[in-house]
């Protein structure tokens, strides 16, 4: 018999020694078993925890990516679980705001006073990394009103689309009001038999006046005025305020054919300025820093 198993037989024997008849021992993570004597110095192992009240073991990290629908759920979640290292990052384009709440650490140097740090970062004055396992995610959705606009700036359709558009969408026009500018299109809908010979904008520059003759008897001419300008009132995300937004008047001539449009005037740079407010109002309402861009 090699020394080895001369030491291990001694340690084995020494253990079971130690150990009383019939003795119960509680784990740290709950379970309890019994040693009990079977003779000749062996002892059985029973198990005697229930699977069930045993406490589930639980990660070591947080890891979670949640998708939320409000900005007023996103200050909630990110004030439940923020730290010292939580970043907003708001990515314009895409109208998206993510909390990252386990965000690389900051070192303490960098940001004197923070009542929320308590020691030194890990290899002093340089980053320390984190998991980036627990976020947050905001996508802002349009509003129904702002797709429908959107949607139709720069087409250029038949008159009668034009004129179908306006009546479904008539709420959101407010100067001039939607009844006078969709009258106006439908008294240029009702001339059929006629061809548009040109458009010229009137004196006052607030409307255009498309000139026309009859079909049937070219010595027949006419004109129809149209305002060329109007403001809406859209609100850009969904549930959120209306803002006023201009558009103007669009139209295309071919061969006595007409067609209308619509061309609305820095739409995009009226939903940067909303989401721009919406990210601050979130910024203030968690305390957290912005860094506009996109996370990995």
């Amino acid at each position: 018999m090699s020394l080895d198993q001369n030491h291990a037989e001694t340690i084995e024997r020494l253990t079971l020694a130690a150990i009383p008849y019939n003795q119960m021992i509680k784990l740290d993570d709950g379970r309890i078993f019994a040693f009990r004597a079977a003779g000749n110095g062996a002892y059985n192992l029973d198990t005697l925890t229930q699977p069930h009240t045993l406490a589930p073991p639980l990660p070591s990290y947080v890891k979670q990516h949640v998708t939320l629908q409000d900005e007023g759920s996103l200050v909630l979640y990110a004030n439940k679980f923020k730290n010292a290292d939580t970043l907003l990052f708001a990515d314009i384009d895409a109208s998206r705001i993510v909390a990252a709440i386990d965000y690389h650490n900051i070192p303490v140097n960098n940001r004197p006073g923070d009542p929320n740090v308590a020691s030194v970062a890990p290899g002093g004055d340089k980053p320390s990394a984190q998991l980036l396992a627990h976020s947050a995610v905001l996508v802002l959705p349009k509003s129904e009103e702002w797709a429908v606009w959107t949607g139709m700036d720069g087409k250029m359709v038949p008159q009668l689309d034009f004129v179908r558009f306006l009546e479904e969408n008539a709420p959101d026009v407010v100067d001039p009001d939607a009844a006078s500018l969709i009258e106006a299109c439908r008294d240029m809908q009702a001339l059929r038999k006629v061809n548009f010979t040109s458009v010229v904008r009137t004196e006052s520059n607030n409307a255009e006046r498309f000139e026309y003759t009859d079909e049937n008897k070219a010595s027949s001419k006419g004109s129809v005025e149209v305002p060329n300008a109007f403001k809406l009132d859209l609100p850009v995300y969904f549930n959120g305020k209306s803002y006023l937004l201009d558009a103007r008047l669009r139209w295309h001539l071919d061969d006595g054919v007409l067609r209308l449009g619509i061309k609305l005037l820095r739409a995009d740079k009226l939903r940067q300025t909303v989401f721009k407010e919406i990210v601050g109002a979130i910024s203030q309402g968690t305390s957290l820093d912005v860094l506009y861009g996109k996370t990995a």
